[in-house]
């Protein structure tokens, strides 16, 4: 249980409740519940997970037992269901149900921040056992913030019998080079015995101080009130399509912020994010969950300030406005919002006494004349120049993918804006420049650039970013000739509509793919060069900085690897739908069978869920955050517009 504390808004989660470790005893013979006796698992996006033991007894026969797994993370509680299976009547090897088995479970708990390990000797070996207050069928844990955490059974009783575990090893984060060793407290625990058929309901919840309701229960005193209701236990579907399963899943990243909604990146680890949560709401509009997506336009947009919107949002900190594509893709999101709608009502909406149509066009302006954070139309070609770290590919220290300069994907989100604003402004007839066509003129003025500047005909694929040390003429910027994703929004945004220039494209941008993913720099030798150092060391071939593996020291090894070679889940659909824009509709299904492949995916590590990234290199492990918002989201959108399209 990784509780959110604040029920207004998302923050950085807190890990209370860690494990349980269960052994089931029969006859003296003690089995613990591990994956050698795990016959399936099964998960809903409804209901949580299912495991289904096959535990062995010492007399040759075997019982089964099945344990239901769910969270509720409005009210972070975490519900477990252990039932005992009855007995087949037709399998001779099956336990009778008469037949008493005895359960042991014991709870590892904490008191931390999901970022930091626990060291047991820097003070809670002392304060958490101070901290526990046993009850006769569970008990209380008080939280440094002072509230609670319960854990408790709905039969049986608690045992109190502390026990440290340390120095619990964690193999992921000992290969993003963190401490992989953090101590486990466990106040005691739970026994009870079970028949066939019988169910046994752990909780565990936290709550402030004054919730906990300690009543007397068949005699006993100290006993928890079983208050929290458990929904029933259904079947779990069989059989759920691909596109239903992703669309679901996208729920589980939508959070309240207020009044308004956000979106959470990334689970374990990030909170709300800006150009994740408008990428995100793409595809609520493409799914036609248009309330869930204005209620995030009206979050970002409130924040806009001559020209800036958050780069991300930590609890009620939007100070962090460090991003050139978080105004671009609500550009993006106000004009995808207006097609599908049919009408522009939302924009005449006022937030803080501006409607979200002149805060679109605060945007733009803002765009061409510099905003206070160095991003600023070059006045010639009018491309928006970017400072360092301020696009997706964001790792900065080191510099790992240094794009300070002209980045191809901003000018492409743009282009897109400009030729939405040519489109409001003729609907408006008092708009300044509404008979001139100046927005028009300023996106062909950009697309014009784009083509002269970014396009590498013999290589068959457009530059990457057009490197300047600042806001001078993009004309005079270095272009790069590094293979990567970002050239795909070209395509998907409408902005090189030539189709022989598209498909040689696209194709060349085959050698990135992997399954589920696409590499954000290609497997092959530059000219121009990408050195990254880390305290005055080179880390790198500066002429082939491809790095397959996102694993190990985070400045040395990982930050480096980020954005030259890792294969990214979020722009790999992009990847689909550029290819589908290019080769038609009879190129659907060979679009919808590459997007197939991110089922692999969701059958391993985050059950249900698309990972943030995958190693570049084979097997290409998944890494990062184990359930990503915009890898789904991004899935979801180009999978519902490929099969309505079909």
């Amino acid at each position: 249980l990784g509780a959110n504390m604040d029920p207004t808004l998302p923050e950085n989660r807190w890990m209370v409740f860690s494990r349980c470790r269960i052994w089931a005893i029969y006859q003296g013979y003690s089995r613990e519940l591990t994956a050698d006796c795990l016959e399936t698992f099964s998960f809903s996006y409804d209901q949580g997970g299912k495991w289904l033991f096959h535990v062995p007894t010492s007399d040759g026969k075997y019982y089964a037992l099945e344990l239901h797994l769910s969270i509720d993370p409005q009210e972070n509680i975490v519900r477990m269901t252990l039932v005992r299976s009855q007995a087949n009547p037709n399998v001779p090897a099956f336990l009778s149900d008469d037949k008493e088995v005895n359960l042991i479970i014991r709870p590892d708990i904490e008191d931390r921040s999901f970022h930091d390990p626990v060291k047991a000797f820097a003070g809670p070996e002392k304060d958490w056992p101070a901290a526990i207050r046993p009850l006769k069928n569970g008990f209380v844990f008080t939280l440094a913030s002072q509230k609670q955490l319960r854990v408790f059974i709905s039969r049986g009783e608690f045992v109190p019998a502390p026990e440290w575990q340390y120095m619990v090893y964690r193999p992921l984060e000992a290969q993003r080079g963190l401490d992989p060793e953090s101590d486990l407290f466990s106040p005691g625990y739970f026994t009870v015995s079970c028949k066939g058929g019988d169910p046994l309901k752990l909780t565990a919840a936290v709550s402030e101080q004054l919730i906990v309701v300690v009543s007397e229960h068949q005699g006993q005193t100290g006993v928890v009130d079983f208050s929290i209701p458990y929904p029933e236990l259904k079947s779990f579907e069989r059989g759920m399509p691909l596109s239903e399963a992703v669309y679901k899943s996208l729920d589980t990243f939508l959070v309240h912020r207020g009044n308004d909604k956000s979106v959470v990146a990334g689970y374990p680890w990030f909170l709300d994010w800006g150009r994740d949560s408008l990428i995100f709401c793409r595809s609520l509009i493409e799914l036609k969950r248009y309330s869930d997506a204005k209620a995030i336009l009206r979050l970002f947009g409130r924040f806009e300030n001559h020209g800036t919107l958050p780069n991300m949002i930590c609890g009620e900190d939007a100070k962090n406005v460090e991003t050139s594509d978080a105004p671009l893709w609500f550009f993006a999101c106000c004009k995808d919002l207006a097609a599908s709608e049919g009408n522009r009502d939302f924009l005449d909406e006022v937030l803080g006494g501006r409607t979200i149509k002149q805060i679109i066009f605060s945007i733009a302006n803002s765009l061409i004349s510099g905003t206070p954070t160095g991003v600023k139309a070059d006045p010639e070609t009018l491309l928006l120049y970017s400072p360092s770290h301020f696009t997706w590919m964001d790792t900065n220290f080191p510099a790992g993918s240094p794009r300070k300069g002209y980045p191809v994907e901003i000018q492409a989100l743009w282009h897109n804006a400009l030729g939405f604003l040519d489109t409001l402004d003729i609907l408006d007839s008092q708009s300044p420049g509404a008979d001139e066509r100046i927005w028009q003129n300023r996106a062909e003025t950009v697309k014009t650039h784009i083509f002269e500047l970014f396009w590498r005909e013999k290589s068959g694929f457009f530059s990457d970013c057009l490197h300047s040390e600042g806001p001078g003429s993009a004309k005079a910027a270095i272009p790069d000739d590094a293979l990567r994703p970002n050239q795909l929004f070209l395509f998907t945004l409408g902005v090189i509509e030539d189709k022989v220039i598209a498909q040689k494209c696209v194709e060349t941008c085959q050698e990135l793919l992997v399954p589920g993913g696409i590499r954000s720099l290609a497997d092959r030798r530059m000219e121009t060069s990408l050195p990254i150092y880390h305290q005055g060391h080179l880390l790198n071939d500066p002429h082939h900085p491809y790095s397959g593996e996102y694993k190990g020291d985070e400045d040395k090894n990982r930050k480096p690897s980020y954005h030259n070679g890792t294969a990214w889940t979020w722009q790999f659909p992009v990847f689909c739908e550029a290819w589908a824009n290019a080769f038609g509709i009879s190129s659907h299904p060979t679009c919808l069978a590459w997007l197939g492949s991110v089922m692999g995916l969701m059958r391993k590590g985050a059950a249900g869920y698309i990972p943030e990234i995958l190693d570049g290199n084979f097997p290409h492990t998944p890494r990062g955050c184990d359930a990503q918002a915009w890898g789904t989201s991004e899935v979801a959108r180009v999978m519902h517009k490929l099969l309505e399209n079909r």
